[in-house]
Order: structure tokens, then C-alpha cells, then sequence
């Protein structure tokens, strides 16, 4: 379910309330306004939309100094903003629509870095054709129409003197040196992280048609002297110097060595492995003070950490965990899980989040899974909390939800009846279901209480796009 039902919902309230007091219609201009309960509590954000890739970064927007959640929607390209609300230590927030229109339009994937450590994060951002967009942060204020931001612009790959708005990077080739895009593929998710340990943000992405990493080294610090700048240069082609495996979802290790050879990203390598899809989060694991890598792979529902333990300064992936986080409950997140780090519960320890990335073939409904960071010494173990952050304070109807709006119950207030082409939250069936919304309130003041998701059990069946309609 995508805005649309929250839409919908919204108008026909406000169709109801027509005749009301004017008072009411103030109110109802949010289209969050309307109280709606499930399981007995109230909801705070049922009518934000629901959510089905989602990709999640940290940023205060409110200038509280409290981190807040960025949340990207690969699936239809959505941004929102949940300001945190609660104490230290609790995962609580309020959805900030009014935020959202300040950010520019995404594609594919978004995250959200401060590369020029000015502590404002930047976005870093997919483009058609496995390109990558920056926008900086030019926010002058806390107020949302304060939040601003602007692409970053860089030598274009085929005209130095003019400029471009994704990501370029110099290499040399037959004696000469040219820009060149650097490659993302669309599915995929790249590393953002200070690799070396300079200060400046570098970047990790599979090759095109490799199973290798390219490691992307930002040498701005040490060519200018301050971190404002994104200026790359492909420092390994196969960093870590290990490959996936082209069939199953586990690393060769020590396959592949040495510095980046004299080769155009956009081509496939020959003898190369295949590589369709993964996602990559750079983050030391381990707390050896060296960057490792969790990866998510498009066939799989599980995430494969890569530690990185190689000797001296040389970066090598020597262990594997092909079911992390052991130590605790695994990912399983179908399809094709995406991890992310992010302050959720304001405690200024790292969390881990996982959510599917595919947009063909995910669950959509209780997927995403939230791990507490919790100090084990000086290193952060990440603890399963909940199937459902956020989803649980909002209206989650599956796939492709379409509202109804009829008076169940004979009781001269208007209900909703809300079907769907199906719930997928494990497995490969969709079960539809029709949920139904008690109207609680009174005619001119409505309000909803989620009843049940199956009011007339047919999933039984196996039937799939159940959505109710009335006639005389």
C-alpha cells in the first residue's frame, strides 16, 4: 500500500465532513489527523503510507540535535521524515510530511552522508544507467523551508571543460587520463565510508559484470587539504580480494589481487563472474578499527558478512559469516535484503535495520527488521527488537491496497473496507484479505478502528486481488 490509500481516505473523510463546523475542516487539513487504533493502541502516523523497499538514513531536520529518520522507497521512489519524539534509548517518531517536498527526486537508491563535514548530511543518490547524483546540503534552518539542497556538479565524462551532475572519476589510460562515470548498477546499493582512514568518504561498488568490489579512493584530503571536494580514483578493482560466487551467495576468498588495471568501468570483463545484484554496507563489525562489508544478494533472503583481517594495511576479507549476525537472530528478509546503519532509539549507539531491495519479489508486510546496537565492551552487538519499525504505528495493508467505503455495521457512520492483492511476508504466495476500519467517532468527527485484516476469510483459497465493492 503506497500513499494513494491514504489519499483516498483522506478526500472521503473530508467529503463527510463537508457540512461540518469549520473547525473540523481546519482540522482535517493534515491528512494525519484522523485517530485511528489497532490492537487497542493509537496509532501515531496510520495515514503516512506503508512502506515496501525502504532504505533509511539519520539526519536532524528539527535542529534538535536528536537524530531523525530519512526513509527512501525504492519502490516508487518515495521520500519521508519521521522526527524522533522520545527519550534516549526509545525508538519513537512522528511522521513530518511536511519535510519531504525538500528534497530532491531520487532514483533507485538514496543515502545520506556528510562528505564535506560541515554536519549536514548530503545525499548520495542512483541514476538511470549506474550512475550516481550528489545533492549537497544548503539548509540555512530547521523550518522545512529552510531544508534545501543542490547537485554537486563534476567534470563531464566526455567534455572536461563542461560540467555534469553524477559522480566522475579520473583514470589513465594509453598515457593520457580521461572522467569516467562512476558505476553502480541500478539494484544494487554501494559502500559509503572512509576506507583508509584519511577523513574523506570513499566508496565500494560491484564492477560491472565482476563479482569483485571496486574500491573508489576519494583523495581530496590528500590533494586539497579539507574534505569538500569528491575527487576519485580507483585505488583496487577487487578490494578485500574476494569474489562471489556466481551461482550460490558466498565469497571465494583471496581469489583476487593487485591495483586497478587499465579498464573502462562500463565494459564487462572477460571471464569475469556474474554479478546481478547486491547490496553493500561498510561498517567495522568487528571493532579492529578496518572496514568490513555485509551484503545482500538479489536471489537470497540472507545477509553474508566479510571481515576484514587481512595483516598490516592491506585490506583483505580473510573470514566469512553466511549467517549473520550469529551471535543472534539472522537476517531473513525476502527478498534480497539491504542493510543500513542508523541511530533509531536516540541512545548515540549504532542500530542495524534490514529490508528487502527487490522491487519484483518482496515481502510486504512485517520486513523490516530493526537490531538494537548494544556496547559489548568497546564494540556494538546488534540485538533483534522487531519485524516491523515503524510499520507498526501505521496502516499496512500488503500490495496494491484499494479503500471501500460502506456502512458495515448499520450504524449510520461510514466504515472502510480496505482489499488487496495480497499480504507476502515469507514464502511465495500472496494471501489477499479484507481488512476492515470500525468508524468509532461520530459523523462529525470520524474515527477508525482497525478490526481485523480478514473479515471474510477467502485467502484460504489462494485467491489473490480481493477488493470489495457496493452497488444498489
Amino acid at each position: 500500500m503506497k500513499r494513494l490509500f491514504s489519499l483516498i481516505v483522506f478526500l472521503a473523510t473530508v467529503s463527510i465532513a463537508w457540512s461540518s463546523p469549520d473547525s473540523l475542516l481546519k482540522k482535517l487539513l493534515r491528512y494525519d489527523s484522523l485517530y485511528c487504533i489497532s490492537l487497542g493502541d493509537t496509532l501515531r502516523y496510520p495515514w503516512s503510507g506503508a512502506f515496501n523497499t525502504p532504505q533509511f538514513s539519520n539526519i536532524d531536520l528539527n535542529g534538535d540535535f536528536i537524530n531523525d529518520l530519512f526513509v527512501f522507497d525504492r519502490d516508487g521512489g518515495e521520500v519521508r521524515i519521521f522526527l524522533h519524539t522520545g527519550d534516549s534509548g526509545e525508538a519513537s517518531y512522528i511522521h513530518a510530511p511536511e519535510y519531504e517536498a525538500s528534497f530532491p527526486r531520487l532514483h533507485s537508491w538514496a543515502l545520506l552522508k556528510d562528505f564535506n563535514r560541515d554536519q549536514k548530511p548530503d545525499i548520495f543518490t542512483g541514476r538511470k544507467g549506474g550512475d550516481i547524483s550528489v545533492f549537497i546540503n544548503v539548509s540555512t534552518g530547521s523550518k522545512p523551508e529552510d531544508i534545501a539542497f543542490e547537485p554537486y556538479l563534476f567534470r563531464d565524462a566526455n567534455d572536461t571543460t563542461k560540467r555534469t551532475n553524477w559522480l566522475t572519476y579520473k583514470y589513465f589510460v594509453g598515457g593520457g587520463m580521461v572522467f569516467t562515470n562512476v558505476y553502480c548498477l541500478n539494484s544494487d546499493i554501494p559502500g559509503l565510508a572512509d576506507i583508509d582512514g584519511d577523513g574523506d568518504m570513499d566508496i565500494l561498488s560491484f564492477g560491472n559484470g565482476t563479482g569483485s568490489i571496486v574500491y573508489y579512493k576519494n583523495i581530496s584530503y590528500e590533494t586539497y587539504g579539507h574534505f569538500d571536494s569528491l575527487d576519485f580514483r580507483i585505488s583496487y578493482q577487487c578490494w578485500g580480494g574476494f569474489r562471489e560466487d556466481a551461482t550460490n551467495f558466498k565469497l571465494h576468498l583471496n581469489q583476487c589481487v593487485g591495483q586497478a588495471p587499465i579498464i573502462h568501468p562500463h565494459q564487462n570483463q572477460r571471464g569475469a563472474s556474474r554479478h546481478e545484484g547486491s547490496t553493500t554496507l561498510a561498517y567495522d563489525f568487528d571493532c579492529n578499527n578496518r572496514v568490513d562489508l555485509a551484503l545482500g544478494d538479489i536471489s537470497f533472503d540472507y545477509a553474508v558478512v566479510g571481515y576484514n583481517r587481512g595483516i598490516a594495511q592491506l585490506d583483505e576479507i580473510t573470514e566469512q559469516d553466511t549467517s549473520f549476525p550469529r551471535y543472534d537472530v539472522p537476517v531473513n528478509v525476502q527478498r534480497f535484503p539491504a542493510m543500513f546503519i542508523a541511530d533509531v532509539n536516540n541512545d548515540f549507539i549504532d542500530d542495524f535495520i534490514a529490508a528487502p531491495n527487490d522491487e519484483s519479489f518482496y515481502a510486504n508486510f512485517n520486513q523490516i527488521h530493526y537490531y538494537r546496537g548494544e556496547k559489548d565492551g568497546s564494540c556494538t552487538k546488534f540485538r533483534y527488537q522487531q519485524n516491523d519499525l515503524l510499520q507498526h504505528q501505521t496502516l499496512e495493508f500488503g500490495s496494491h491496497a484499494h479503500p471501500s467505503f460502506f456502512d458495515v455495521d448499520g450504524d449510520s457512520l461510514i466504515d472502510i473496507l480496505v482489499g488487496n492483492y495480497g499480504y507476502l511476508s515469507g514464502g511465495f504466495k500472496h494471501n489477499a484479505g479484507i481488512a476492515y476500519l470500525k468508524n468509532v467517532g461520530i459523523s462529525t468527527n470520524p474515527a477508525y478502528e482497525l478490526i481485523t485484516r480478514d473479515l471474510i476469510p477467502l485467502h484460504n483459497a489462494g485467491d489473490t486481488g480481493l477488493y470489495p465493492s457496493f452497488g444498489d
